[in-house]
């Protein structure tokens, strides 16, 4: 890059400190005796949308003059704070065989990746393959989990991937000039060095392979570490025993639904888990497909259909030791100050009375339905205010996490088991006559999500999906040549309006 013009385009997100980090690539140039320019292209600053920086500079000896755009092809270096902003740029032809990224690989999620029912998230590693494919190098580091592990806040990934970016040796500016910059920015100088020495040592520790995911987070579950020793022993032994029907991909899916369900009420919970996908995986043996897309649709769904939140799980959460130290992390909260959590809790009665044995409720709630006038009546809540650091607080909602023994005769349970059961006869019921109908019931379990009201109407609207369509459609279409087509085509147009209905509520 030397003696030529320096392209640079930084995109960032609002409020991350973007234009500290451009102001540090100008002092290191000017240091480096280039003439500068900057530009701020129009974003959402301090609201943390995305907002982008162009540089370009020229050693000093030759008028030119600077563009204000970045031109699409034309970006000798890409340096982003996150890697969806990175991910934008690629997709706007921003990256080239000339490029050298260096980015961030940690993630923000979009408005439009949390919308969906089930995940909508973008997965990283195409992300990855789209860096590697636009760039002549690419330098993938986790500089939010740098900073953490280094008890940094947040806003020191910056310099830490100014660290990185000067380690690559792919830009011509000394460390000492980069290092000089920070200085003269003057902004928290001391914690933004050794942030800067972090990320440099860091590069230059993992050399050839900075360009791998070298510092993704472990996205095993926290359960693990609330799992009883002996239990994890059975875990890991249940777990090799699937591995061996599954592919490789499935793997983590299931590891992690085991300890989750083991976490959540106990191993034979797990076991049950098991035996349920096993009902599938015997489905799909038999079939000549075998692309296990049924199988992963089930697995990932019937996890958290099984994991429905109820009291005893929100307060088993609540009181968490990981969940108090990340308040503790995201407030900046030091060891000799104290600090207070107030929950604000408003449950309804059914989540309530749906904790206890449904042999004691369910008569009592036909008796008093049969009452009730037609449309919703606003529900009985229950507003509550517990300071959960307090000893009373936490004594409450411990006592409440204890409650798991009850859950399995519970009315909450009996009805959310009732919808499971539904799901799964009609999964193998189907599955057996038309293997994308079985995956495409296996799919829509997706539409069962929330809390109280919530969770409620959309378990109902599953519900009326498989009894009132699905049913209906395959009596009424069976007896024609290419009736389970036509089913399977009623189905997932329904699925979708269904699907659509539920993101509103």
């Amino acid at each position: 890059m030397q003696n030529k013009l320096l392209k640079i385009l930084i995109p960032a997100v609002g409020g991350q400190g973007g234009g500290i980090l451009t102001e540090w690539m100008l002092q290191a140039l000017e240091a480096e005796n280039y003439d500068v320019q900057s530009i701020s292209l129009p974003g959402l600053a301090q609201r943390g949308g995305s907002t982008t920086y162009y540089v370009e500079a020229f050693p000093i000896g030759e008028d030119i003059i600077f563009s204000q755009f970045p031109m699409p092809g034309d970006i000798d270096l890409i340096v982003a704070q996150e890697f969806l902003e990175l991910g934008r740029m690629l997709e706007r032809g921003y990256g080239s065989e000339n490029t050298v990224i260096v980015s961030s690989t940690h993630r923000m999620y979009s408005t439009q990746e949390k919308l969906p029912v089930a995940s909508g998230i973008y997965e990283d590693e195409k992300l990855f393959t789209f860096a590697e494919q636009f760039s002549r190098k690419f330098i993938g580091v986790n500089v939010l989990s740098l900073a953490k592990q280094n008890q940094m806040n947040e806003l020191a990934s910056n310099a830490i991937l100014l660290g990185a970016l000067s380690a690559s040796g792919t830009v011509p500016i000394s460390k000492e000039s980069f290092q000089k910059a920070i200085r003269s920015v003057a902004v928290s100088v001391e914690d933004n060095l050794r942030a800067f020495d972090i990320g440099f040592n860091h590069v230059t520790s993992i050399g050839d392979n900075a360009g791998l995911n070298d510092e993704s987070e472990n996205v095993l579950y926290d359960e693990v570490n609330y799992v009883n020793p002996s239990d994890i022993v059975k875990i890991e032994a249940l777990k090799k025993e699937l591995f061996k029907d599954y592919p490789e991909h499935l793997w983590a899916f299931i590891e992690e639904a085991l300890y989750r369900l083991t976490d959540y009420q106990d191993f034979n919970y797990a076991k049950d888990f098991a035996g349920k996908i096993k009902r599938v995986h015997d489905i799909e043996r038999d079939n000549s497909a075998m692309d296990f897309g049924l199988s992963e649709q089930l697995i990932k769904n019937l996890a958290l259909l099984m994991t429905y939140e109820d009291g005893i799980r929100v307060s088993q959460l609540k009181i968490r030791d990981m969940r108090f130290d990340r308040i503790k992390e995201e407030m900046q909260i030091r060891d000799d100050q104290v600090f207070e959590v107030v929950d604000y809790l408003k449950p309804e009665a059914d989540e309530i009375y749906g904790l206890l044995p449904d042999i004691l409720v369910r008569p009592l709630v036909s008796f008093f339905n049969s009452f009730k006038k037609k449309g919703e009546s606003k529900p009985f809540t229950v507003t509550q205010k517990p300071v959960t650091t307090s000893f009373l607080g936490y004594l409450r909602i411990w006592l409440l996490s204890k409650l798991k023994f009850m859950r399995p005769v519970s009315y909450r349970c009996r009805n959310e088991h009732k919808t499971i059961d539904l799901y799964l006869d009609s999964i193998e019921k189907f599955g057996k006559m038309d293997y994308q109908l079985g995956t495409a019931i296996a799919r829509a379990g997706n539409i069962i999500k929330g809390y109280g009201r919530v969770r409620r109407r959309t378990r109902d609207s599953f519900n009326r999906l498989i009894i009132n369509v699905l049913e209906k459609s395959y009596e009424e279409e069976k007896s024609s040549p290419d009736g389970l087509a036509k089913t399977l085509e009623i189905f997932n147009s329904s699925a979708e309006i269904v699907s659509q209905e539920a993101e509103g509520i």
